[in-house]
């Protein structure tokens, strides 16, 4: 799927899902498609969370607004940020720090 099938698509969910009143079980059908017609395509991993989390977005204003400010980023410019792991070298630090912590506090 080309990319600007998929902003289309996604901008046609947001369209629903920024309604008065939703209707999640529409979301949900689109969604589902949407998920279906991306198998074997690379897209951004925040469309993932996207396609997969509506149960949370329905239940959790917050982070539905939060969600779709995202998505709705990449609806409009095609840009969007992806999550990296984190790096061995700064888990190590982060463990020998609450490590030390540790064992100076008992």
């Amino acid at each position: 799927m080309h990319t600007s099938d998929l902003r289309q698509r996604l901008a046609a969910i947001l369209g629903e899902e920024e309604r008065e009143v939703v209707d999640w079980t529409i979301v949900d059908q689109m969604l589902d498609r949407l998920y279906e017609d991306l198998k074997g395509c690379e897209y951004p991993h925040s469309v993932s969370h996207f396609i997969s989390d509506s149960d949370i977005r329905a239940k959790d204003a917050a982070y539905g607004d939060y969600q779709r400010l995202d998505i709705r980023r990449f609806v409009d410019t095609g840009e969007y940020e992806e999550s990296k792991e984190a790096s061995r070298f700064g888990c190590l630090a982060l463990a020998a720090a609450l490590g030390g912590l540790a064992f100076w506090l008992s």
